[in-house]
């Protein structure tokens, strides 16, 4: 398959959610560590964010 592609080809797939991922999301500064910490233990499948509710409404 032809690079060139792929990564529109991928997005496209994404944005009709045909192609999905999982999410560890940890909220709040206090869970910033247990959220570092997972990445090395491989608690992680997918990403791994951390909302520390700056940019909340």
């Amino acid at each position: 398959m032809n690079s060139d592609r792929v990564l529109p080809s991928k997005l496209f797939e994404t944005a009709e959610g045909r192609i999905k991922w999982k999410e560890n999301i940890f909220e709040g500064l206090e869970n910033a560590s247990k959220a570092f910490i997972s990445l090395f233990k491989g608690e992680s499948l997918g990403r791994t964010l951390e909302n520390l509710g700056l940019y909340n409404e």
